[in-house]
């Protein structure tokens, strides 16, 4: 391979890799917000009267970062716009309009995505486009084998039905099991159609505990944990008179 063509190779390969780490993954990192919520319940002096996070099983041992950076650059390739390469600050106005966003914001968002890719020759663009294009082809499918292996390993969430031609389905399971989300809680907020009452009942979890944990738990599963850190409270209000 003559030389030229190998850097070339390698520029448009830096490219893409560059949008996956920097763009197309949740830039936080990996973390499980259910764990947070019953360590911290421990740490208060609360026993949860129910689990609240699980941990799931992944092909190949793999772990749950890695499954989740997958799922999300799945989920990128699906929805990647060529505007994306070929005309960056266009993009950004897309996106953007119709938010809250201010010149400045957009501004700092535009300079960012820049900075992701770098200066690009008009080949480049080609090259980086043609990847996401060719990829698209069988992203979809690639998407649901890995929903399909994940119930495979994990029984408990076997039941759950997902549409596997629905991004936000596969999505939806994956992140829930990678952010170790409670079986019952995953098939309970990919159901229900009462997304308010369940929003209303999470509230009890702030009243009894003066804080709003960052979690999406059943509502019949909320009241057991506020019924049973009342009653937790009481009797330790009863060892302190």
């Amino acid at each position: 391979m003559p030389k030229e063509v190998f850097t070339k190779a390698a520029k448009v390969q830096g490219i893409i890799s560059r949008i996956r780490t920097q763009e197309a993954v949740f830039q936080a990192g990996h973390w499980s917000s259910a764990e947070d919520f019953e360590r911290k319940l421990r740490t208060d002096g609360f026993i949860p009267p129910v689990p609240i996070s699980h941990k799931y099983k992944f092909p190949d041992n793999l772990p749950e970062k890695e499954c989740e950076n997958m799922a999300m650059w799945l989920n990128y390739i699906i929805f990647f716009n060529p505007m994306r390469i070929y005309d960056t600050k266009k993009y950004v106005d897309m996106i953007t309009n119709g938010t809250n966003m201010t010149d400045a914001e957009k501004q700092a968002w535009y300079d960012k995505q820049m900075q992701v890719t770098g200066e690009m020759t008009d080949s480049d663009k080609e090259h980086v486009v043609m990847f996401f294009e060719n990829a698209q082809k069988h992203a979809l499918s690639d998407f649901a084998k890995l929903a399909r292996n994940l119930k495979k390993l994990n029984p408990e969430i076997a039941d759950i039905k997902i549409d596997e031609t629905s991004v936000h389905d596969l999505l939806d399971l994956i992140i829930g099991m990678t952010s170790r989300f409670h079986p019952d809680d995953i098939k309970y907020y990919m159901s229900t159609d009462d997304i308010e009452h369940a929003r209303a009942v999470r509230h009890k979890l702030t009243d009894v505990l003066g804080y709003e944990p960052n979690v999406f738990i059943e509502p019949n599963r909320i009241n057991k944990i506020v019924n049973g850190i009342i009653m937790q409270k009481n009797l330790q209000i009863g060892r302190t008179q």
